[in-house]
């Protein structure tokens, strides 16, 4: 190594005395010149250091190329001296392409260069520390130069250092979660991305699992897209192997959790690829490209481009015949897309079969969480009428009513939110009611949840406008009753709005009046009137009468 160095610096002296004497071609020598004297230095550096033993290894392969183009240089100064270049044209490209190789050594050493620093800087303060504090600088300065050492390789290393140096990287940071963040924040991320782009198959597939155990952590989701990680690996998407693309698009997965991301994400040209591995990826990679367009699908800008791209089309092959994790993710993408206002990309998810493999995934649910998605994404195409229409001639209903009676807790409440959904269209409000849902929303009015008891009146309001729907509504024993209750003036956390135009729509009968005043709303409607509680008065006048009212009036006067 010694010689290597001392022929290296010797080769720059010689070149930098020869490059004085040219008089052709003087702006490219002098940008020559500029290089090997910063390389001089750096490799002066370098060779008086201590420390510079432990990267002998990696730094040897950089010497002999240095070595190499310097004795390049040593032919082209002298024929630049003596005019014979054989060509004006071809001697511009041989300089230039010096300057080029120089520049690449320069980068090799420097890097060499920091890591001695910080390596000599970390001895020095552990050398003026107490013991307790040594120790924790110590471990912290070790963790922090094994790291510098393995980007070190990494830039400068051949393809055989490279790979084997990605695999200890990459089990540094499995075994011990705080060496990811080392790696994140003490590593050079740049490099690590640069190498998605190897000519390397082996060196491609390990630096996108090393972005991918990055990616997991929250602190270097928005740092790797701003270092530039999304291009490469949407590229290999396209052309990476089976392993490679599993890692590149769990990466994906991961960074676009952040909208920001996402946007980034689809404006490079993501979709279509993460379209086509979900129809023809590796069960893995088909999840993980769902997952990634359902967090794309969360952003409303990107919605229309999904759409056009043809992900709704493989989404919803993917709940017909994915593994059970493709299928939740497709589910949940079709969610997203389905909500918002553009009609239009319900109209498509509808035209394809979205309502029918919908409802059969909802059937089959493995949990109430794919439950809950399932319903949300089915009431989301609900706002578009002859979604709606559908979704009742399919019996979408029948299995709202059944999870009404059967689900969990928070699907019961998803599933009258359903219905509130459907029932906002008034020729269906009648076959919402002879389906059977009138009883298990009025038992929701006692719920422990309050969100359950408002979202069940918020149903019954809409539904009991219609006139079977009342009297299947009074037929139950305390429905009236549990209405009432909802308006207790104490009980705050509920709104009163929904039991009110619920109580209203029961009000065109003299018979449910009588059944509404025996049940106590007077003492409640007079509270809310009087803490000026929007529809309270006129409430109190439409069911109490009003001689009621004007009593109220004086009283309160």
């Amino acid at each position: 190594m010694e010689d290597l160095m001392r022929n290296a610096c010797e080769l720059c002296a010689h070149l930098l005395s020869e490059a004085a004497l040219v008089q052709s071609f003087k702006g490219r020598w002098m940008v020559i010149c500029a290089r090997l004297q910063r390389l001089s230095e750096t490799l002066e550096a370098l060779s008086s250091s201590a420390c510079l033993e432990q990267y002998f290894l990696h730094l040897r392969a950089s010497m002999v190329q240095i070595v190499s183009s310097l004795e390049e240089g040593k032919k082209l100064v002298r024929r630049s001296i003596e005019l014979n270049y054989g060509g004006k044209l071809l001697m511009q490209s041989n300089l230039d392409a010096l300057a080029t190789k120089l520049d690449l050594h320069l980068q090799d050493v420097e890097v060499v260069k920091s890591g001695i620093r910080q390596r000599e800087r970390a001895i020095a303060i552990s050398n003026t520390t107490s013991e307790g504090d040594s120790k924790i600088n110590h471990d912290r300065n070790s963790k922090k130069n094994h790291v510098w050492d393995m980007f070190t390789k990494l830039r400068i290393g051949s393809i055989e250092v490279k790979k084997a140096t990605l695999e200890a990287l990459i089990q540094y940071m499995k075994e011990d979660e705080k060496a990811v963040l080392v790696v994140g924040y003490d590593g050079d991320l740049p490099r690590l991305i640069h190498l998605l782009d190897s000519n390397a198959q082996a060196i491609r597939e390990r630096a996108a699992h090393a972005i991918s155990l990055l990616a997991v952590l929250e602190e270097f989701k928005k740092l790797l897209v701003a270092d530039g990680a999304h291009p490469p690996l949407i590229r290999i998407l396209e052309s990476g192997s089976l392993f490679a693309r599993e890692k590149a698009v769990l990466s994906l997965l991961e960074l676009t959790y952040i909208s920001e991301n996402a946007h980034a994400v689809a404006s490079h040209g993501g979709i279509p690829l993460l379209v086509k591995l979900c129809r023809h990826g590796t069960p893995t990679a088909t999840a993980c490209a769902a997952g990634t367009l359902r967090n794309l699908a969360t952003n409303e800008h990107i919605r229309r481009s999904l759409a056009e791209e043809g992900a709704v089309e493989a989404l919803i092959n993917l709940v017909t015949s994915g593994t059970c994790e493709a299928q939740e993710q497709a589910v949940e993408a079709l969610q997203y897309l389905a909500s918002g206002k553009d009609d239009k990309i319900r109209t498509v998810i509808g035209k394809h079969g979205g309502i029918q493999c919908l409802m059969m995934f909802l059937k089959h649910a493995p949990s109430s969480k794919s439950q809950d998605t399932a319903i949300r994404a089915l009431s989301n195409l609900a706002t578009s009428a002859a979604n709606a229409k559908a979704l009742v001639s399919a019996g979408y209903v029948n299995q709202l009513t059944d999870l009404l009676k059967t689900g969990s807790s928070s699907v019961q409440q998803v599933a009258a939110a359903g219905i509130c959904s459907l029932s906002s269209y008034i020729d269906l409000k009648k076959q919402l009611g002879e389906a059977g849902c009138i009883g298990p929303l009025t038992q929701m009015l006692e719920a422990k949840n309050i969100t359950e008891q408002e979202v069940a009146a918020q149903a019954l309001s809409t539904l009991l406008l219609v006139n079977s729907n009342r009297k299947e509504f009074c037929k139950e024993e305390k429905g009236i009753s549990r209405l009432v209750q909802l308006l207790d003036p104490r009980n705050q956390s509920i709104a009163k709005r929904f039991p009110m135009s619920a109580l209203l729509a029961l009000s065109g009968s003299s018979t449910y009046r009588k059944r509404i005043m025996s049940a106590g709303a007077r003492p409640h409607l007079e509270k809310l009137a009087e803490m000026n509680v929007v529809g309270a008065k006129k409430t109190l006048d439409k069911i109490g009468g009003k001689k009621l009212l004007s009593f109220f009036s004086r009283h309160k006067s």
